[in-house]
């Protein structure tokens, strides 16, 4: 296989069972289009919709001028906007849209006399799928059955936007886009064909083949080529978050209601990567999704979302509260994205908030109150740069990191100065010795890029399976009479992986073990003589 095809986009994964790991692939088939429209910023109107189509009048883009052009995306030449629309049974129609803009040109090429606005364009083009489609060419294949690969489908759409995009620029024509949506439009008459990666007519919209395209030109300057599958922009979103990656993976797990705030002018494809990347750290592994059957489902990605989206949030979780369940309301989990800061002062809607600034570096909320990441997530963090990222960093970048970690308790300081001080720093205390609780958990050398990427996942994959397996263990414990209060050490949390002086982890794993197994559990404060 030649370098170029090495080079080109693959999705996201395929589990296979016999083996029990990852892969990535691509997706022999794309699901068909729901809709499509084009939509501009207007300087004197604002957000309005140029053009739509879709399968049916009760496919309705609500609010559709707003998704694909979000607050603060005219500070980017050109960015890639994910979005879902809400159905009626509940589940979601996934799009992207290609935004680009020539703004930004004319300011540099008329500084001296000021930009003329009537000559500021500003569009977005989108498609709308629905991954619920069931067609019989889709149903030998699994691709589409695992959630996360619904979550982008939308995406095995980007190349050819960006050739209709360049078309539409040109000649101002809704006949390319007519023609583009009558082709790949769900026709049950046509069967599969419509649903091949390479659309019928391609060529004739751009002089070449969807191919050749794909592979880049002998130039290599396409405008609106998009990037590669987002699971590989993992190592780079990890060192983005540093150790708190593993605050908001725990939330994550938790299927907690997770927004990320972004500042106008930060990259939105970048941003909604790193909402699906979080997603799928957070899967319960396939061996144990029969045991937690009813707490398997992946956290629900929403990706960008607006001033506009608050009405849906607020009836989703006003469902939730007034619907009768003796174990309590069961709120939605999803993790979305905005630029709309607004929206984090809504602490009803959302369980923890996370801020990406340029100048601020991460600062991650829980209802108003700022969390930080353990000094053991600090440590797993490290860990996780030397043997998975294959990272070090210099002073600078540590102190960075270091903003967003929690001091040392004085009790693990006493402890750790005593084994240091009673060893000569030969041993350390057993807490801080957790990578080898892990399968698989050793360096690997000279790992190439979808190696790096599949381990990390089945880093974090198999931390969700010893949590499963040291909770399972104590509550099917003989000895436990379930008519009393289940109590476990402190230590208890270093043999799941967690911080065991850290009251955030306390109260991490007593949600968790009553989400996956009704089971409440107390902690008791660590004692002392068990590690002299």
């Amino acid at each position: 296989m030649s370098a170029k095809k090495h080079e080109m986009p693959l999705s996201p994964m395929v589990y296979h069972p016999r083996s029990g790991n990852f892969q990535l692939g691509s997706a022999s088939h794309r699901v068909p289009l729901t809709a499509m429209c084009l939509t501009k910023f207007d300087v004197k109107k604002g957000n309005t919709v140029l053009w739509t189509t879709s399968l049916a009048p009760e496919h309705k883009l609500h609010n559709i001028e707003f998704k694909t052009l979000p607050a603060g995306i005219h500070e980017s030449e050109q960015d890639w906007v994910n979005f879902v629309l809400p159905k009626e049974d509940g589940e979601f129609y996934y799009g992207v849209a290609l935004f680009t803009q020539n703004g930004l040109r004319l300011v540099e090429e008329e500084q001296s006399h000021g930009v003329d606005r009537s000559k500021v364009e500003m569009y977005s083009l989108a498609v709308i799928t629905d991954p619920q489609y069931r067609l019989d060419a889709m149903a030998e294949s699994k691709y589409y059955r695992w959630k996360p690969n619904m979550f982008i489908c939308a995406n095995e759409y980007k190349e050819d936007l960006a050739q209709l995009m360049e078309q539409w620029l040109k000649s101002k024509s809704f006949d390319v886009l007519e023609h583009y949506f009558s082709y790949n439009k769900y026709q049950p008459d046509l069967g599969s064909p419509l649903l091949m990666r390479k659309w019928p007519g391609s060529s004739t919209l751009t002089g070449g083949s969807y191919e050749e395209y794909a592979q880049g030109s002998k130039d290599d300057t396409e405008t609106f080529k998009p990037s590669k599958s987002w699971l590989y922009l993992l190592p780079e979103i990890i060192e983005q978050l540093g150790p708190s990656v593993f605050t908001l993976w725990k939330a994550c797990l938790l299927r907690q209601r997770i927004l990320v705030v972004v500042e106008h002018g930060q990259s939105f494809e970048r941003t909604n990567a790193l909402t699906y990347c979080l997603s799928v750290l957070s899967l319960i592994p396939l061996q144990l999704e029969r045991r937690l059957a009813h707490a398997n489902m992946p956290l629900q990605t929403l990706y960008t979302i607006g001033i506009a989206d608050l009405d849906h949030l607020t009836d989703l979780v006003s469902d939730a509260l007034h619907k009768s369940d003796p174990d309590g309301p069961h709120l939605p989990s999803f993790i979305a994205c905005t630029s709309d800061e607004i929206l984090a002062e809504r602490g009803e809607l959302f369980d923890m908030v996370v801020k990406l600034s340029n100048y601020h570096g991460l600062k991650v909320y829980t209802h108003g109150n700022g969390v930080r990441a353990t000094p053991h997530e600090w440590e797993s963090f490290q860990y996780l740069s030397a043997n998975f990222l294959y990272r070090e960093y210099n002073e600078a970048e540590m102190n960075d990191y270091l903003k967003n970690v929690e001091p040392l308790s004085w009790s693990q300081y006493i402890i750790d100065a005593l084994y240091w001080w009673s060893t000569a720093g030969y041993l350390q205390p057993p807490y801080h010795n957790t990578s080898n609780l892990l399968a698989n958990s050793d360096r690997v050398d000279e790992k190439n890029e979808v190696e790096i990427v599949l381990s990390i996942v089945e880093y974090f994959h198999s931390r969700i399976t010893l949590l499963y397996e040291k909770l399972h263990e104590i509550i099917t414990d003989p000895d436990w009479d379930s008519s009393e209060p289940l109590t476990v050490p402190s230590l208890f949390l270093a043999e799941c992986g967690l911080d065991c002086f850290s009251f955030q982890d306390h109260e991490f794993l007593k949600n968790l073990c009553a989400q996956w197994f009704n089971v409440h559990i107390e902690i008791r404060v660590a004692d002392f003589n068990v590690f002299c």
